[in-house]
């Protein structure tokens, strides 16, 4: 029990720590307020800035899902995203979602106080699957036409891409986006000003989250295991990267103690490396193992 309220209590450091140095602007000298920042695969807004620095958006560091949509939408290649995304999945596959990831961490928190119940067991990871495979077709579409429109210089409405706060088909309903920005806003606003004001849109992502967030009451994080694709995205390196969890079956008796902690509704006694795309390397599993059967190692 000591072991399993560690690795928690490290990672929940970690990601606060994180979530701070994401958004604090440490780097500000180095970073051109112009720009979004540097793309991790975490859901950290570029409008997270607004947050602690009025009117000048722009974390430094950034969803990696936005901005592959926002480099894609404008007609450019996102060489840089998509290399960090190659290098740090390579390496750590999906940790990033287990360790760093504010809005995956949330979910689980609820999902733990709330004791752990699973009573939704059923896992569709093809919707995750199509989720990606829909955003990215979209914004590349959406990319084409405004690389098209510009070569051959048509007249367009109003600007094509709005330089601060374009939102891609994947961030305008973010869950993560919604809760850690739109609703702090909103109540803000309340508070100085006495009004509120809430469009449609905002009141259906509001809604999102609160069913999201009401489902991690009775299931493991929701939203990780059936919808984001970023994470899915990430998953897709489990079966590649360095750092994988390995399981000893010689020496494991099949309690599945691994099992019930598992955040991500995982079979982990059917697999002897947990190379699915669903694992997020949160080491919850390898800290309940008693018998020392489950070990983070080198893939070879």
């Amino acid at each position: 029990m000591k072991a399993r309220g560690k690795i928690m209590h490290l990672r929940v450091i970690l990601a606060i720590i994180s979530f701070i140095l994401m958004n604090l602007r440490f780097f500000e000298p180095w970073i051109r307020a112009g720009v979004t920042g540097i793309s991790l695969p975490v859901l950290n807004c570029f409008s997270m800035g607004v947050m602690i620095v009025v009117n000048k958006p722009s974390s430094t560091v950034v969803c990696a899902m936005g901005a592959l949509q926002r480099m894609l939408a404008r007609g450019q290649v996102p060489l840089l995203v998509i290399g960090s995304l190659l290098v740090i999945g390579a390496i750590l596959g999906r940790a990033f979602c287990g360790w760093i990831c504010p809005f995956g961490l949330i979910q689980e928190f609820l999902w733990r106080i709330a004791g752990k119940k699973n009573k939704i067991p059923i896992e569709v990871s093809f919707l995750q699957d199509a989720v990606l495979l829909v955003v990215l077709l979209t914004t590349v579409l959406y990319g084409l036409s405004t690389a098209g429109m510009i070569f051959l210089k048509l007249p367009t409405y109003g600007n094509i891409i709005d330089e601060t706060f374009y939102e891609g088909p994947f961030c305008s309903f973010c869950p993560s986006a919604t809760l850690l920005i739109i609703l702090p806003s909103r109540i803000l606003e309340a508070v100085y000003t006495g009004v509120v004001t809430l469009t449609p849109w905002a009141i259906l992502r509001i809604a999102i989250v609160a069913i999201i967030l009401f489902l991690s009451l009775i299931t493991p994080r929701p939203f990780c295991r059936w919808i984001c694709p970023l994470g899915v995205l990430m998953g897709y390196f489990n079966k590649v990267s360095v750092l994988t969890i390995k399981r000893n079956s010689e020496i494991c008796v099949n309690c599945r103690l691994c099992e019930i902690e598992c955040p991500m509704n995982i079979d982990i006694t059917s697999y002897d490396k947990l190379t699915t795309k669903r694992c997020i390397k949160c080491m919850s599993c390898v800290n309940v193992c008693a018998k020392k059967a489950l070990r983070l190692e080198v893939n070879k």
